[in-house]
């Protein structure tokens, strides 16, 4: 551990400094620095969790104590948007203890939020280990049970570690986030993903499981855009989503395409259509936006369209924007299905 700054300086760098200055005065500052001060920085910091995380496992006790009063009350408010690390934090950390306790408590409750904020692969044997060491261990699977009951929208690690364990505690602890999600087409997708770390083991938590693919299935065989693929001439049951990356053949100074547009069909979302077009000239200068809900913006005045006019749509901004256009798709069909959806796109544009 570097050596503590002494008062003065700490208290200077933390009125006046910023950026790797900063971080390193917090990973040094001493037992008495003014706690008040340290937290007044410290707080904001919180909105990014990796990296309050990173630079704040070292605060003196005097510091962790009133910090732990600070997260109380966001804690308790239900709309606060950093709700999910205070709950986190405070259910970790013995605040009664002796100093030793205090800062070992406050370093692994630190270094839980860095557990579930990692960058691998979500299926990934590192995601997977550190998911099965949280859930193996009593006490932060109970403070992640806390969170997940005390947040709304926890993120997507903290329902995984519930699934790993897969217990009735944990279950009862999901429940709320899968019942919720029944009529959110957008979350029911991001939750069909937990099952990639669902113990198989837990029959109760593998028939939650099947009854979210179920609702989100019969959402999409719902969804207007599978009416969307049989008008292209593709022939679909359960789901159809594709994204088109289309872009001018004109460039800026910065040989990059003066145009940029993003078209996205997806019977899985509430949301299903939604188009944005772009004019990147250094920085984006213009923007037209909408979707199957609403008109966002409309700053290059190309109008909105239906999804069954795209390629009438697409003629038109062509010819109003004096672009030429190259299209790229990605999507859950292939091959002569896939190279039809481009086909329909660019139709009116040969």
């Amino acid at each position: 551990m570097a050596k503590p700054l002494s008062k003065d300086k700490a208290e200077e760098l933390l009125r006046n400094s910023q950026g790797n200055t900063l971080a390193n005065a917090l990973k040094r500052l001493p037992p008495e620095v003014d706690a008040d001060l340290a937290c007044d920085v410290v707080v904001p910091m919180i909105a990014n969790n990796w990296s309050f995380a990173r630079v704040c496992k070292q605060l003196p006790p005097r510091v962790i104590q009133k910090m732990l009063e600070r997260l109380d009350p966001i804690a308790r408010d239900p709309n606060h948007n950093d709700r999910y690390v205070a709950v986190l934090v405070t259910s970790l950390v013995e605040r009664d203890s002796d100093n030793t306790q205090l800062t070992a408590d406050w370093e692994r409750a630190l270094g839980v939020l860095l557990d579930l904020d990692l960058s691998y692969g979500w299926g990934s044997k590192q995601r997977r280990e550190r998911f099965a060491s949280l859930a193996a261990d009593p006490g932060i699977l109970e403070a992640i049970r806390t969170t997940s009951v005390a947040c709304s929208s926890p993120r997507l690690d903290v329902l995984a570690v519930l699934c790993v364990d897969g217990g009735d505690s944990s279950i009862d602890a999901l429940m709320s986030h899968f019942v919720a999600a029944e009529d959110d087409g957008r979350r029911l997708q991001q939750l069909t993903r937990l099952r990639t770390h669902a113990n198989t083991d837990s029959s109760a938590l593998m028939a939650l499981l099947d009854r979210l693919d179920q609702r989100l299935s019969k959402r999409s065989e719902e969804s207007p855009a599978i009416a969307l693929a049989r008008l292209i001439g593709i022939e679909v049951k359960k789901q159809f989503w594709f994204m088109a990356s289309v872009s001018s053949h004109e460039l800026t100074s910065g040989n990059v395409s003066l145009y940029q547009a993003h078209v996205n069909v997806d019977s899985r979302r509430p949301t299903w259509f939604a188009i944005n077009v772009s004019r990147v000239d250094g920085t984006v200068t213009g923007r037209t936006s909408f979707s199957s809900d609403k008109l966002n913006a409309d700053e290059l005045e190309l109008g909105q369209c239906e999804p069954h006019e795209l390629p009438e749509w697409l003629k038109r901004t062509s010819d109003r924007l004096g672009a030429t256009w190259r299209v790229g798709i990605s999507s859950n069909v292939r091959g002569k299905k896939r190279d039809k959806i481009r086909d329909w796109l660019v139709r009116d544009c040969q």
